[in-house]
């Protein structure tokens, strides 16, 4: 059933029905025909959507339709369990292509956005041809609202993408353009995963959607998708999907890997490496996504709210008392729990066989004389495990080179043969077992770290400038697009080691891994930045920092209003996890007048980035790039960063309370965590035979000291400096004591 809200008018109105986003136009899909579970279609658009590919979003419901008027009745207006499910549409929210107007006759107007479909047509319509893919029905616009101009272009240039498909190199011998250069592969894999997973026996043949940017958008590339209706798949009563370990349904079902009625998906997955690209996302997926844990855990988040229980006396028991049963009454007797648990037999059976047509992962050795990824000494060893034989790489390149051949900087390395760690390591594999276009297993990268590596304790997030001032000067202009682009963020080693940034990365945020950046290690004291534009922050900031950007992270930005910031380390644990704001009490100026947010406390361990109150606004419009922690937040004489190295609070000059700031006992060589560790005179003699005053201090050696005397504490005299401390005790002589009544003493650390 539609749905299709309406103001008084008669024009479409916005509704957020159970709080799904805004929009017009919905549908009430009941599919207890062939989906006995009741979840088929909402279990794999939440995987789409999981996998980073848009489907509509659907909400479980409970249809009561009125269809012959007169008294409302549950016998005559139940319905059953229904999914409320957006429509598929052009808008911001669901498919978001550009609105073509039908005045639209050049490019780049002319050249998007589309909707279009491998479906039966819409009534009255004729759709138009493509070679590969055969007849497309028009989606958004309508096929009325389609120019001749537009229909002429489209099809045009849809048969310029089956020419470079159609070709053996996959090019365009016109334009020269690969076919990856016309489809976004993205979206093409991911469609063609997720139809496979759930055995679609209608999928690309029919309910295949298809859509097009604008040439200004995404290199104007068409996209595979939404995907849509799964009620005739894993297992359903249809059964032709009844086998989950074969690749095809039975009869006219559609094929996975070759097909007649749509040869564009054939063609492609006949190419080696779109083919590798599919492999890889397979096992990529099975990590995550496609785990038998999440989508067990999808299917039993559904099944609780399809079959859990009604609140104590809100329906007559009589109906039934969930929906599962009320639905079962209506349409028949079968157990949904029994449909729930078929449906999660099918697809483990389903995942298990797809994973035994692919060359596994190689997997790194247990054996008690064998490392595993991690933390590990030069010297170490490592080993392969698994089939076939493995190549590998050190410099972060793909081991299999475009084609299919092993690359020319890919090691070979037997399973189980030794490999020695002469430093830090970062592994790239694939294990290769035969040949064709499936010999090759997905890549695996993983690090061998030798410490002392950075962590919490080590590497401390000193600044973020997330919303910069625009650009301004000549020379800004000509290297920055937008105010992003002056984005930086700084990190600063605040322990006294040589700590190693190798596969430190931001997993929230930004996109950044510090694996082969142009900074990988950062000795005691010194700071990195990581930026969203190397030349717009060098037109800004000069060159003075350059060596210390480790990279950029331009295709990703850091949002004004605030957002999550997480850092972690190369064993995965977290660095810096929080979420920013412009908004009080976070400082208001570093979202608003050009500043940057400032670490202003950092406590020892680890800094509590998420407490606003440890984060000031820096001074200066732009920030402080390369100074950072370099402020002396408590006017101690120590730089935050010093306050850190040294465990002191900086926003107390005198941590210890002892009278002395924290930066004097440094210079003294005292502990400024110890009240009772104080630079001072100890004792005072006066020789009676000759008068002459002994001066004794602690001290330490190395250190040079002046000692300063007064007869009546507003006039003072050097009497020696330039005192070199030899051991942990000085004496000093004051022969310019003799005859004099009172004599006062002081001593100070030559800086």
């Amino acid at each position: 059933m539609t749905i299709e809200a309406r103001d008084e008018e008669g024009l479409d109105k916005g509704i957020t029905p159970l709080d799904m986003p805004r929009e017009s136009d919905w549908i009430l899909s009941g599919r207890y025909q062939f989906d006995r579970a009741l979840m088929r279609n909402d279990l794999m658009y939440e995987l789409s959507r999981q996998t980073g590919e848009y489907a509509t979003r659907t909400k479980f419901v409970e249809v009561v339709h009125n269809v012959r008027g007169g008294p409302l009745t549950y016998s005559g207006s139940y319905f059953g369990v229904y999914s409320l499910i957006e429509k598929i549409k052009r808008d911001d929210g669901r498919v978001p292509v550009a609105r073509i107007d039908p005045r639209d006759s050049r490019e780049p107007a002319v050249s998007g956005g589309y909707m279009f479909k491998k479906d039966r047509l819409d009534p009255g319509d004729s759709g138009f041809s493509v070679a590969g893919l055969g007849t497309l029905g028009w989606v958004e616009p309508k096929e009325r609202e389609v120019s001749s101009r537009q229909r002429s272009w489209l099809t045009a240039h849809m048969n310029e993408i089956n020419a470079a498909i159609s070709a053996s190199n996959g090019i365009n011998p016109s334009t020269g353009k690969h076919f990856t250069e016309y489809i976004d592969q993205f979206s093409w894999l991911r469609h063609h995963w997720l139809n496979t997973l759930a055995m679609n026996v209608d999928g690309f043949r029919l309910s295949g959607y298809y859509y097009k940017h604008r040439s200004d958008t995404n290199g104007g590339k068409v996209g595979a998708g939404p995907i849509w209706d799964f009620d005739r798949t894993m297992g359903s009563t249809d059964s032709r999907d009844n086998n989950p370990s074969q690749w095809d349904g039975s009869g006219d079902s559609s094929r996975t890997w070759s097909d007649g009625r749509y040869v564009w998906w054939g063609q492609v997955l006949s190419k080696p490496d779109f083919r590798q690209a599919h492999t890889d996302l397979w096992q990529d997926l099975r990590e995550n996504v496609f785990s038998t844990e999440n989508i067990e855990s999808i299917i039993n988040d559904f099944a609780r709210q399809i079959d859990g229980r009604d609140p104590l006396g809100a329906n007559d028991s009589s109906i039934g008392r969930s929906p599962a049963e009320r639905n079962y009454n209506k349409w028949g007797n079968a157990s949904h729990r029994n449909e729930v648990r078929t449906l999660k037999q099918w697809l483990r059976t389903r995942v298990g066989w797809i994973d035994r047509q692919y060359t596994a992962k190689p997997l790194f050795s247990s054996d008690q004389d064998r490392r595993q990824p991690g933390v590990v000494e030069v010297g170490d060893q490592f080993s392969f495990v698994g089939d076939g034989v493995v190549y590998y790489t050190t410099d972060g390149t793909d081991p299999r080179a475009p084609g299919g051949n092993a690359s020319g900087s890919a090691l070979l390395a037997n399973i189980g043969e030794p490999i020695a760690v002469d430093g830090t390591t970062t592994i790239t594999a694939r294990a290769r077992n035969g040949r064709g276009l499936t010999a090759w297993s997905g890549p695996v990268t993983s690090h061998f770290l030798v410490g002392p590596i950075a962590n919490a304790s080590n590497l401390v997030v000193t600044e973020v400038h997330y919303a910069p001032l625009p650009p301004a000067t000549s020379e800004e202009l000509a290297a920055a697009n937008d105010a992003s682009d002056f984005e930086f963020i700084e990190m600063k080693n605040v322990s006294g080691d040589t700590i190693n940034l190798t596969a430190v990365k931001f997993t929230e945020g930004i996109d950044f891994d510090f694996t082969f950046s142009d900074v990988t290690s950062l000795a005691p004291g010194e700071f990195v930045l990581v930026v969203r534009n190397r030349a717009s922050f060098e037109a800004r900031y000069g060159t003075s920092y350059s060596d210390r950007i480790a990279g950029e992270y331009v295709s990703t930005r850091l949002e004004n209003a605030g957002e999550r910031l997480h850092l972690v380390d190369g064993l995965g644990n977290t660095i810096a996890n929080f979420r920013y704001n412009d908004r009080d009490p976070w400082p208001e100026a570093a979202g608003r007048d050009g500043s940057s947010l400032v670490l202003a406390s950092p406590t020892v361990p680890v800094p509590d980035y998420s407490v606003p109150g440890n984060w000031r606004a820096s001074a200066a419009a732009g920030g402080n790039p390369g100074t950072g922690l370099l402020i002396d937040s408590d006017g101690d004489g120590l730089s935050n960063i010093d306050e850190a190295l040294a465990g002191t609070d900086p926003l107390r000059p005198d941590t210890d309370g002892d009278g002395s700031t924290d930066g004097s006992e440094i210079a003294a060589g005292t502990d400024p965590l110890d009240g009772s560790s104080l630079f001072q005179i100890t004792t005072l003699s006066k020789d009676p035979l000759t008068g002459f005053v002994t001066v004794r201090w602690d001290s330490v050696p190395g250190k040079s000291y002046t000692l300063e005397a007064s007869n009546d504490l507003i006039n003072w005299e050097v009497t020696s400096s330039g005192i070199i401390a030899v051991g942990t005790v000085t004496l000093q002589l004051d022969p310019r004591a003799i005859g004099r009544a009172q004599r006062f003493y002081r001593v100070s650390v030559d800086e």
